[in-house]
């Protein structure tokens, strides 16, 4: 007869190699999510070859703006409607390209303001808006814009009408660091 101790322990070990096996898969899921989230050199030398991400302001390195994507054609082109607006709340100039990736457009508007927006959707995610020091926008010669965000790795990376470059988390957009490049009042 075996006694109710090592029944018990018995148990115990079960449980503790099924919590060890389910750790070890959460890990490595994990992994394998943070992996997709981040954008490498590799994705970016051939961006022409991925439709479903537009990771330059360009598209890709050759710069011809062209997508693989063949859902709009000739036939169909006039019949498009608009799926979903977001304002970018301001009516100053708006000179971004957006860049996607893994479903998630980066965007930026002017008075330095960027927005991670669900692609599919248009619900923002999260926004960025840098404190512009007072006096900046006369300064400016083509109004406050912006022409849009660089993505490499977990990061979204913006350049400011002050002359900062900011890196944010691509995931919730908090600042990781902000680095002033040059003096705005002699630009």
């Amino acid at each position: 007869m075996v006694s109710s101790r090592i029944v018990k322990e018995e148990k115990m070990y079960k449980i503790i190699i099924k919590l060890f096996i389910l750790s070890i898969f959460i890990i490595f899921n994990l992994n394998i999510a943070n992996a997709q989230s981040v954008v490498t050199d590799e994705m970016l030398t051939t961006a022409q070859e991925d439709p479903n991400n537009w990771l330059m302001v360009t598209g890709n390195y050759t710069g011809n703006r062209y997508s693989k994507l063949g859902q709009i054609n000739d036939s169909n082109v006039s019949r498009l409607v608009p799926k979903w607006i977001f304002s970018l709340g301001t009516l100053d100039a708006q000179n971004t390209t957006p860049v996607i990736h893994n479903g998630v457009m980066y965007v930026t508007a002017s008075h330095g303001k960027t927005f991670a927006l669900n692609a599919e959707n248009g619900q923002e995610i999260w926004r960025y808006s840098h404190q512009l020091p007072e006096g900046v926008a006369g300064k400016m010669c083509c109004d406050i814009g912006n022409r849009g965000v660089a993505i490499y790795g977990d990061k979204v990376f913006v350049a400011t009408p002050d002359a900062h470059v900011v890196a944010l988390n691509k995931e919730d957009g908090s600042v990781i660091w902000d680095e002033t490049i040059g003096d705005w009042e002699k630009a």
